[in-house]
């Protein structure tokens, strides 16, 4: 290594020490300057000492070489001030970069809600292969359906007896399954119910045509219906009233008012608004206006309500300043579930 550093200095060494020409090669090619202290039998300040001498020296030496353009400038040693553009103009022109977000577009359904429900005929219920061409109906409907539900008749039938007072076993039950498998699309007359009608909510531009289309309902055009309704819905979206929906079934209450009441259900409104706020309990609410439309008022409300069963939730729907003002001609309350229907729109 002391061979190859002194030839790598042979035209500087005449003049130079041995220790200085080392030193001259490291500061040169082995940044930044590290130069020997010197022989190591010598006392240690005396090698400090002696070793700061060398240095102030060879910085000296590297300043009158540099100043003479003894060495090469190298490129690597230049210094330049922060502000220095080192030889370049930027470009500051703009560049196009990544899209910039933007909110999201409010995509949703501008058609006004309608409700249709609709309630069998006592004791009756359709057959499994009517109940396929329903599913099957609600299904092509994609356009229109948001929710399609079915109510039943009480929230558990366990020991549910027949009109004649025979006690239905699981096993009566699964054995009426398989013959209902075998039936035409028809209603059934089994004397008992367990799902006594149907709930659909649904959007259109209009009633006309939403009418028309329910029309077509295979268990309409088999006669099952005693009842049926379908008005606009004016679903409130107040945070108050849309709770989350509980586990299990929703209860539905379907109330229409008596005729001419109009001026009794806006005397009410304010106390009835107020009780369903308080309560906690109303996972979707709202009015139900008249086929004539807004100038002629609401005539109905739906809610969809979460509850501890069909007694509890019959007895805080007494409580409802309407049933009290005496405003309701009809009231519906039953446990809702929800057909198994793919691609419905959002409420």
């Amino acid at each position: 290594m002391l061979l190859l550093l002194i030839s790598l200095t042979a035209v500087q060494v005449s003049s130079l020490s041995l220790s200085a020409a080392v030193a001259r090669v490291q500061t040169r090619y082995l940044h930044p300057v590290m130069v020997s202290k010197g022989p190591r039998d010598l006392p240690e300040e005396e090698q400090d000492r002696l070793w700061k001498q060398e240095q102030q020296r060879e910085l000296q030496r590297r300043q009158e070489a540099n100043d003479g353009n003894e060495f090469e400038e190298d490129e690597r040693d230049k210094l330049v001030e922060m502000s220095s553009d080192l030889g370049r103009v930027p470009d500051l022109s703009p560049i196009s970069g990544p899209p910039v977000p933007q909110p999201d577009v409010n995509t949703s359904d501008p058609r006004p809600l309608f409700v249709a429900v609709r309630t069998f005929k006592p004791r009756q219920m359709p057959s499994d292969t009517l109940t396929e061409q329903y599913v099957e109906w609600v299904s092509e409907a994609s356009d229109l359906v948001c929710r399609a539900g079915y109510l039943l008749s009480a929230d558990s039938f366990d020991g549910f007896e027949e009109a004649d007072g025979t006690v239905l076993s699981d096993e009566d039950l699964d054995e009426l399954d398989e013959q209902d498998m075998d039936l035409e699309p028809e209603m059934q007359d089994l004397g008992v119910q367990f799902v006594s009608g149907n709930v659909i909510v649904a959007r259109a531009d209009e009633i006309e045509p939403l009418d028309e289309w329910m029309q077509e309902d295979p268990i309409s055009e088999a006669g099952g219906y005693e009842q049926t309704s379908l008005h606009r819905w004016l679903r409130s979206d107040d945070v108050k009233l849309n709770h989350p929906q509980a586990q299990g079934p929703s209860y539905l209450i379907h109330c229409l008012d008596k005729n001419g009441q109009g001026d009794l259900r806006a005397r009410t409104r304010e106390a009835h608004l107020q009780w369903l706020m308080e309560s906690g309990r109303v996972h979707l609410g709202g009015a139900l206006q008249s086929h004539a439309g807004e100038v002629a008022g609401n005539v109905g409300t739906l809610l969809v309500v979460n509850g501890e069963d069909l007694h509890e939730v019959r007895q805080w729907a007494a409580e409802d300043p309407y049933t009290q003002a005496g405003l309701f001609a009809r009231v519906n309350i039953a446990p809702m579930l929800e057909y198994n229907v793919q691609d419905l729109l959002e409420l």
